[in-house]
């Protein structure tokens, strides 16, 4: 954990080093948000060591040399993406009630959410986990989970268990959930509208909730 956070803390140090000279925060809000788009686009789509420059750099509508003025190299880029996927997560931490399935469709929402404004994101950080690469992104993954369990402790801190079936734990119950739902955003291609698939999911959790909740909580 101490290697980690050096390892991050020079990361930092050194790309807010590349961007001192014309802070990447003060790019025209539009411009700022099509480089984010084209590089969430660009890591997700090849990866972390296949990614161009130049292609993230022209589907962002600007020049190979602008971007590397503003991040100086690709692993700062990267990292920035990193950070910036870390924020938007972190501005949805939220404490659901005692209701397990309430507490799902909160976590949904949110995750929608996050989708609308920045559709690859999730893909972004989906490739990091799955990735075999470099030292620098074990160190990121080690993040991403990091993060994941804290919202997810924040999602469920109020959960009253005792809602529970006899011999269904909450692993157990999270697990089905998420078999359920993954499978029907795959199965869907993630292309139906949000409300659509909010409506559709939910329905799928009243058809579950008899099979983990005990009858007097039906």
């Amino acid at each position: 954990m101490y290697a980690t956070i050096i390892a991050l803390t020079d990361s930092v140090n050194n790309l807010k080093a590349f961007m001192g000279k014309e802070s990447f925060a003060n790019v025209p809000e539009k411009k700022r948000l099509a480089v984010i788009t084209a590089g969430f686009n660009g890591f997700a789509k090849s990866g972390y060591d296949k990614a161009s420059m130049s292609e993230i750099a022209e589907a962002a509508g600007i020049s190979k040399a602008l971007l590397f003025h503003y991040f100086g190299t690709k692993k700062n880029l990267y990292f920035y993406l990193f950070q910036f996927a870390c924020g938007e997560l972190a501005k949805g931490l939220i404490e659901g009630g005692e209701d397990f399935f309430e507490c799902l469709l909160i976590g949904m929402r949110q995750k929608i959410d996050v989708m609308k404004a920045f559709p690859k994101m999730t893909e972004f950080l989906v490739a990091l986990v799955l990735s075999n690469g470099t030292e620098f992104l074990g160190e990121l993954r080690a993040e991403v989970w990091g993060i994941s369990d804290k919202a997810m402790k924040m999602l469920f801190k109020n959960l009253d268990y005792s809602r529970f079936k006899e011999g269904i734990s909450f692993s157990t119950a999270l697990n089905l959930v998420s078999w359920i739902s993954g499978g029907y955003i795959r199965s869907t291609g993630g292309k139906k509208p949000v409300i659509e698939t909010m409506d559709e999911i939910t329905a799928y959790l009243k058809l579950i909730k008899p099979v983990i909740y005990k009858e007097e909580y039906l």
